[in-house]
């Protein structure tokens, strides 16, 4: 078939578009004059900063939200006081599938622990004496006590983010990170970074050391050096409003001293003549730095302390998920979600 040629010239036409597709909707009204131009750019000007204001509004709740669902828990005492330890436990309670994962990582660790011999036998009886030829095994793979008890001096700053696999549903979605800092003297001025947006502190203080020595130090008293360290902590003006949970801790080395009859009075006297048994002892130490907190707080807050053996899992279980519930609770109320 044979067509004609300005048909198909016609059918073939293009209509012609303005350089830019937008000038149509967007020019001014005809006829608009100069006082009506003036004021519907002012309006349109208003518009735009209301809009940019209810964008910035958005992002700033976004983050807020994001903040919220993030619980910081700062760990703090001097070295050797247990830290490591309890960011274990937590690891090992709420994250076991990557704790059980993680073990076999230990064995060097461990092995290295009973070569060097630098850690104090009276703290890990059992695990160097009873279990040498286990440990050292060729197929040896820890168990959750052995990486417990293992030690492995915190340098520097450790910073654990984890969402928990066993929940309780309260904290669901909720992102924990736990932050252990070196503890011995020339690692403390690393400490205050970390103090911004803190939940709470979990401080140790390792009460069997009152005839204890520091190893950076030795002329300073390790109860001593716990104690003027807890006043720091309870006085500073950045932490004045962040929740913080005492924990005495090696009570399990502090009995096996009094029972053997090294007597606490002889290094803190103003113990007196009171029973030197481990009630006694532990309730005394507890007022003590019950105490110091309710001086030294620049504002008042929670407040709670535990006697603890972080090692024992079968104790430290129960006060850990007393931590986390008292944690959590208190930072959805901050967050105002409850």
């Amino acid at each position: 078939m044979f067509w004609d040629n300005e048909e198909v010239a016609g059918a073939s036409s293009v209509a012609t578009l303005p350089d830019d597709p937008f000038d149509e909707f967007l020019k001014p009204p005809p006829g608009e004059t100069h006082e009506q131009r003036i004021t519907r750019l002012t309006r349109e000007e208003e518009a735009s900063k209301i809009s940019m204001a209810i964008d910035a509004s958005i992002k700033a709740e976004r983050q807020l939200r994001k903040k919220m669902r993030i619980v910081r828990l700062l760990l703090l005492g001097q070295s050797e006081s247990g830290k490591s330890v309890t960011l274990r436990q937590f690891q090992r309670l709420y994250t076991p599938t990557a704790f059980r994962e993680e073990r076999i990582l230990w064995r060097g660790v461990i092995q290295l622990n009973i070569v060097r011999r630098k850690i104090r036998l009276e703290e890990y009886p059992g695990f160097f004496l009873n279990d040498l030829e286990r440990v050292t095994s060729l197929k040896y793979i820890p168990t959750d006590d052995d990486v417990l008890k293992a030690r492995l001096k915190t340098v520097g700053v450790s910073e654990y983010r984890f969402q928990m696999e066993v929940s309780t549903g309260r904290e669901t979605g909720t992102d924990w990170r736990i932050v252990d800092v070196g503890g011995s003297r020339s690692q403390r001025q690393t400490w205050i970074p970390f103090f911004d947006n803190v939940d709470a502190i979990i401080f140790l203080a390792p009460i069997s050391g009152f005839d204890q020595v520091l190893s950076e130090d030795r002329t300073v008293n390790r109860l001593e050096d716990s104690v003027l360290l807890w006043k720091t902590v309870c006085s500073n003006k950045l932490l004045a409003n962040v929740d913080l949970v005492l924990f005495l801790n090696k009570c399990d080395i502090l009995e096996t001293k009094l029972k053997a009859g090294v007597r606490l009075a002889k290094y803190v006297k103003s113990f007196g003549d009171r029973a030197n048994n481990l009630e006694t002892v532990s309730k005394y130490f507890r007022s003590k730095f019950s105490a110091i907190h309710r001086e030294y707080s620049p504002n008042p807050r929670k407040f709670y302390a535990f006697c603890t053996s972080v090692t024992d899992t079968a104790t430290t279980a129960g006060i850990i998920a007393s931590v986390r519930d008292m944690v959590i609770r208190q930072h959805l109320k901050q967050s105002k979600l409850m």
